[in-house]
């Protein structure tokens, strides 16, 4: 059951800190983007992709997209224990 403050809002006993979400979404992003490298792994091993279309997709720019998701994460739970 949620229970309403005095101003119309949820409680906040039932609201979920905004770190806690920003930091569940980039885990989320950090998965999704894993499961799509291990996509395109899948389809240059059984030959659907080519290795230079492999190296493109595969390249620096994913990595550092996981890189920077990753710092976030890493910036996040500092912050939450520091």
């Amino acid at each position: 059951m949620i229970e309403w403050g005095r101003y119309g809002d949820v409680t906040a006993a039932h609201r979920q800190p905004a770190t806690h979400i920003f930091y569940q979404t980039r885990l989320a992003q950090c998965g999704e983007l894993e499961l799509l490298f291990a996509k395109v792994y899948e389809d240059n091993a059984s030959g659907k992709l080519s290795d230079e279309r492999f190296m493109m997709m595969s390249g620096l720019a994913l990595k550092k997209k996981i890189s920077a998701l990753q710092a976030e994460i890493g910036a996040g739970k500092r912050h939450k224990h520091g």
